[in-house]
Formats: C-alpha cells, structure tokens, sequence
C-alpha cells in the first residue's frame, strides 16, 4: 500500500512540475524553445507563372498581426489572409519592418494592387489600404514584386 502512495504522489508531483514549468515558459517568452508550437497552415499560389509559398491568416488573430512580426520575407513568399466572403477589407502598414504588396483578390481574380508600401515611423501615419470592390482574399508579398513581375488588375491567382 506504501509503495502505491508513493507512485500515485510522484505522479501528481511531476504532474505539478511540468505544469507550473510550462506557466514559467510562457511567462519567459521560451516556449518556442522548448513547447511543441502548432504547425501554421500553408499554401502554393501562382499569378502569371510566378509562384509564391504561403502562409495562411485565416484566423482574427493571425490577420491583425499579419506580416508584422516577422524581420524580412523571402522573395518566392507571402501571406494569404482568407476571409468568409468578399468585403471592403482594410490593411495597414502596424509595426511592418519591410516594404510590402497588398494584392486583394475576389474568386480568384485581382481587384487591387496597393504597391511597394513602406513601414510607417508612428501611428498617424496609418494609412487604410482597401479594395476597389469587395475581396474575399489579400496576397501580401514582397515591395515591388508586382510590378517587378507585371501583375495587374484582372489577373488570375491560382491556389
């Protein structure tokens, strides 16, 4: 009988442990070191023969972030935000670090192409950039690709 209380306690001690060490992690900023993280969901697009890896922003919370967390983006990469239905959606330069495209596209189709927008220094520089007509996705990839590459209005992206 002993022996089981011993076992059962140990249990609930390591139990306790890995717990409150996972709260420490997080509170740290570490666990990207030591915590499996979820895998984010990818995709491959090509507009005129170009083609781009992608991550995914199909979530609230992966869309109002966006590209800003990162330092740069590899020249064949981008960001596709996924939205339900086509709307007036709007984006903004928030704590970018690197020039960008916004492509907004509705059933696969470009609608818009705000080109090669540079990082704001301060909040009231903010600018909106929407759509001309409504977009059920937005393609964000590298400043001046684009043009670099002639995409314009009423090209085809396929996923």
């Amino acid at each position: 009988m002993t022996k089981i209380f011993f076992v059962f306690f140990g249990i609930v001690i390591l139990v306790v442990a890995l717990v409150v060490g996972g709260q420490f992690l997080r509170k740290q900023g570490l666990e990207k070191y030591f915590l499996v993280q979820p895998t984010t969901p990818t995709a491959t697009a090509k507009i005129n023969n170009q083609t781009f890896n992608l991550t995914l922003a199909d979530t609230p919370e992966e869309q109002g972030t966006g590209l800003s967390e990162k330092e740069s983006l590899p020249e064949k990469e981008g960001m596709l935000f996924v939205f339900s239905e086509p709307g007036d959606y709007g984006f903004w330069m928030r704590n970018m670090k690197f020039p960008i495209d916004i492509i907004f596209i509705r059933d696969g189709k470009i609608v818009t192409i705000h080109h090669n927008l540079k990082p704001v220094q301060s909040e009231d520089q903010l600018v909106i950039y929407k759509p001309e007509e409504p977009a059920n996705m937005v393609l964000e990839i590298n400043g001046g690709l684009s043009q670099k590459h002639g995409f314009q209005k009423g090209d085809r992206l396929e996923i």
